[in-house]
């Protein structure tokens, strides 16, 4: 290739990278910091949401740690529903529930299903059951 032709292509390549960027610059598409705090504070404060929304990292810490607490305590409840026996009562706590274990599990084998989720617990405590050992 000539140097011509190089130099003609080199100038198209910028003028299609330039343009896109000089007229996101003139709708005002950029956003630029507010005064006094730099791009990367403003980033670590709030992050993006889904539909476009700013959220706050904070709440979405709280959110998340509220979240752990109640799948905690409904952990719990069920541990407790097992350790119980009480078919009647595991049926009532997973009823909302669309789980594959409510048309597999029934009355008649329930015994052997709170049996198996014992020796599960005894398992993970003998260092079985990998990364979920509680």
């Amino acid at each position: 290739m000539k140097k011509s032709y190089k130099k003609m292509i080199f100038s198209a390549i910028a003028v299609v990278i330039a343009l896109p960027l000089v007229s996101m610059a003139a709708g005002n598409e950029i956003s630029l910091p507010e005064r006094g705090k730099k791009i990367s504070e403003q980033k670590r404060e709030f992050v993006g949401n889904f539909d476009g929304s700013q959220v706050n990292k904070e709440e979405m810490f709280l959110q998340r740690e509220s979240r752990r607490l109640e799948n905690r305590a409904k952990h719990t409840e069920m541990m407790k529903v097992l350790e119980a026996g009480d078919y009647n009562a595991w049926l009532e706590f997973v009823k909302d529930k669309d789980c594959l274990m409510t048309s597999q599990v029934n009355e008649e084998n329930f015994s052997e299903f709170v049996e198996m989720h014992k020796l599960q617990m005894e398992n993970r405590g003998n260092g079985f059951g990998g990364k979920n050992k509680r």
